[in-house]
């Protein structure tokens, strides 16, 4: 994109581009799934705590007796990896720090079914008061952790605790022929949830894996889980206040008198990782106004926020737009992770060559006074290549 840039100031006048020091937010590749929030997932088939099984029972199996679901609810069974994978042998390459039981390499097998190799370890239900449920999952010597659903769900969500490192932890979603829908790594310490759902919102999921990708000195644990078999369809707010709430949303301040500018900071927005907000005229067709926003610059990844005052319990319409920058140097996929509050509300991926601009528009649920709007592709390999940001709204639902 510099290239680009440097010609079009021969021909005209100058660019833009934002910027943030490389770091992880939910790296990793999503095919045909998301990434949801807890709140997605209010009306679960079925909520599993680990309470309902006595303490210290060695791969528990859930049937839906077990945890109040219904005849046509799926069986959960637990072991640390799925047949066809094994333990590596060189964790130093396939996953830098790991354990050698955390570091699991190779394809399950056809149809999707957990190892039955008498070196797999063994998975068991214990106590842990840290833990608002008070009992969790968990392994031995800091081994892997599969789940099999004997029948697809459509989305499910985990969370995994005593997380000791930013990307340590790899967690993979597969379909039941053992193909993988997607996976990504943790972005925070302590515990997280992880959550995802079917792109089409049909059940596809047969099989959920959390492995180590990287240092997890300490060992992590898995708090609950909730899935649905088939996802209700969420209908968007049609009625709003007229007013959008987020300050200079289309990023038209400051006013630019070249192509391209870096600022520390503009109106309304905050940067929270990177060395510029780059802001672009011109450039790249904006969506809404002139200008518009680049999340890659001088081969570095960055992060904007807004806070907004909220209502608690209220339901808020987000709206924005995004597209790729083409890269004609190789093919590569651009992130965009979408925050609210302390809430992932999806982790965007476009190829290079996905240039037209995409609309998104969300319900979010407030849960204090003020919440924090966010924007970052921290989990993008910098090279100057970025998304582009543009028409971002917040408006009360009425």
């Amino acid at each position: 994109m510099k290239q680009l840039i440097s010609y079009l100031i021969v021909l005209t006048l100058s660019l833009a581009t934002w910027i943030v020091q490389p770091a992880l937010a939910h790296s990793g590749t999503l095919n045909g799934i998301h990434t949801i929030m807890a709140s997605d997932l209010n009306a679960p088939t079925g909520n599993i705590t680990f309470n309902e099984l006595p303490n210290e029972t060695l791969e528990p199996v859930y049937t839906p007796a077990e945890y109040g679901g219904d005849a046509t609810a799926p069986t959960l069974t637990f072991k640390a990896m799925f047949a066809g994978q094994s333990y590596s042998r060189n964790t130093a390459t396939d996953c830098p720090g790991a354990t050698a039981l955390g570091c699991i390499i190779g394809n399950p097998s056809n149809p999707l079914s957990l190892s039955t190799d008498i070196r797999t370890r063994v998975v068991s239900i214990i106590s842990n008061p840290a833990f608002s449920d008070g009992r969790v999952i968990a392994t031995q010597k800091n081994a892997a952790y599969s789940i099999l659903f004997d029948k697809d769900v459509a989305s499910v969500g985990i969370t995994v605790g005593d997380l000791d490192a930013v990307g340590a932890v790899k967690i993979k979603v597969f379909d039941r022929t053992g193909g993988l829908l997607g996976e990504v790594t943790n972005s925070k310490t302590g515990n997280e949830y992880l959550g995802f759902a079917t792109d089409d919102d049909k059940e596809k999921i047969a099989g959920v894996q959390l492995s180590l990708a990287g240092a997890e000195n300490d060992g992590y644990l898995i708090g609950d889980i909730s899935f649905i078999q088939e996802m209700p369809q969420q209908v968007l707010c049609q009625n709003t206040a007229p007013n959008n709430l987020v300050v200079n949303g289309s990023f038209e301040k400051p006013v630019l008198a070249g192509v391209y500018s870096f600022e520390n900071a503009i109106e309304g927005w905050e940067l929270d990782q990177g060395q510029y907000i780059e802001i672009n005229k011109y450039i790249n067709d904006p969506r809404d106004g002139r200008q518009t926003v680049d999340l890659d610059s001088y081969n570095s990844t960055t992060k904007i926020s807004q806070k907004i005052a909220t209502q608690v319990g209220k339901t808020y319409k987000l709206t924005f737009a995004f597209k790729a920058s083409y890269n004609p140097a190789t093919v590569e996929h651009q992130k965009l992770n979408v925050h609210w509050g302390n809430e992932l509300v999806e982790a965007l991926d476009k190829l290079d060559s996905e240039t037209p601009w995409e609309e998104k528009t969300y319900n979010l649920e407030a849960k204090s006074t003020e919440t924090v709007l966010s924007f970052d592709n921290l989990n993008e390999t910098p090279n100057s290549y970025g998304i582009h940001l543009d028409g971002v709204s917040l408006n009360l639902c009425q």
